[in-house]
């Protein structure tokens, strides 16, 4: 990829065309979660109210909150559809 499409964040970290694209789908993705979902959610991590953030970034999370859902019997159809977005983005398919 050629340097014109990187560009740097706020803190210093590098992303790319590829990390709008995920942050984009990703952020309807969630507007979608139920709200005790977002609040746990937003509890751990301010994540979806950065312009733009990466897989990685978001993955560290969405698996502490995959073990915290099913470990509390809390875990819905529109989050497992959040996680499997989140895991399963390929900006191809956009």
């Amino acid at each position: 990829m050629d340097t014109a499409s990187r560009f740097t964040g706020a803190k210093g970290k590098t992303y790319d065309k590829f990390d709008e694209e995920y942050t984009a789908k990703l952020k309807k993705c969630f507007a979608y979660c139920e709200e005790p979902v977002k609040q746990e959610f937003i509890k751990i991590s301010k994540i979806m109210s950065r312009t733009v953030f990466n897989r990685n970034e978001l993955l560290d999370i969405t698996d502490y909150l995959d073990y915290y859902f099913k470990k509390t019997n809390n875990q819905t159809q529109n989050w497992i559809n959040f996680t499997n977005a989140a895991f399963n983005f390929r900006p191809w398919q956009c």
